[in-house]
């Protein structure tokens, strides 16, 4: 698998969209798809932070890769 990022926009201060290009194995060979991340800073209990703070993380939001996880729409 491998991907690569082609634009990242920040919508908030603890909001990112990120498009992305993703290129995995398929059942019949290899599958490119772009998709769009949108991802969210968030400390240990998943509060929203700005995301300058210390000791906050990543985190994407599935539902904005659903139909990859799940295969709905390869």
């Amino acid at each position: 698998m491998s991907y690569k990022v082609l634009s990242i926009e920040d919508q908030a201060a603890a909001v990112s969209h990120v498009e992305v290009e993703l290129e995995f194995e398929g059942e019949s060979g290899p599958i490119t798809k772009k998709a769009s991340v949108r991802a969210i800073y968030q400390d240990s209990e998943n509060n929203a932070m700005v995301r300058t703070e210390p000791n906050g993380a990543w985190k994407i939001v599935q539902n904005s890769i659903m139909d990859i996880l799940y295969a709905i729409r390869l």
